[in-house]
């Protein structure tokens, strides 16, 4: 009986080290590319005052966890010049495991 109980503390010992240092590892997030649309500018340079413009970011995302994972409530914030111009709550996704 008494080894049973030294079996269970084992596994149990050697499942929490997995847990703590080999599962849980932060997703990357890459961004492939930017497209911006009815950009109206002054001297080509300054955005003209008012215009609404249409900016579309193609974002990736790898999970190298051996678990999938589920996020919501995800805010995509556009700057200029340290400003907050622009955003947008995204969608839920569930990313797939180990890919892109």
């Amino acid at each position: 009986m008494l080894w049973v109980l030294a079996l269970l503390i084992l596994i149990t010992t050697i499942v929490t080290l997995f847990l703590i240092f080999g599962v849980f590892k932060d997703p990357i997030i890459i961004l492939n590319g930017v497209n911006i649309s009815r950009l109206g500018l002054i001297y080509g340079t300054i955005p003209k005052p008012g215009v609404n413009i249409s900016v579309l970011a193609d974002v990736s995302i790898k999970n190298p966890n051996i678990v999938s994972f589920k996020y919501s409530n995800t805010i995509t914030t556009l700057y200029y010049y340290a400003m907050v111009v622009g955003r947008h709550k995204d969608c839920q996704m569930r990313p797939r495991l180990g890919g892109w």
